[in-house]
């Protein structure tokens, strides 16, 4: 049998109609930051986010895991936002 969205569980879906929804807006992308240009030697990188610091300075947290693997490490990187582009 096929589930859908009426089988899960009423906290599960999405508190509005999709006609109160906000329209998705397309993403651009562009490089900010070169991990290797600063010495860094990246290894699978698979989460971001963007935060504050407790002083309110925006940061950019990168993680990644081992993938239980002997031959690659669990890292996380933190930088310091200086600017974010204009909306």
């Amino acid at each position: 049998m096929k589930r859908t969205a009426r089988d899960r569980p009423r906290e599960w879906r999405h508190p509005l109609t999709r006609q109160e929804r906000p329209a998705s807006l397309p993403a651009c992308k562009s490089q900010v930051l070169d991990l290797r240009a600063i010495g860094l030697v990246p290894d699978n990188i698979e989460a971001m986010s963007l935060g504050k610091a407790e002083d309110g300075t925006g940061v950019l947290i990168l993680g990644s895991d081992n993938n239980f693997s002997t031959t690659q490490k669990t890292q996380f990187y933190a930088f310091k936002v200086l600017s974010r582009p204009r909306q």
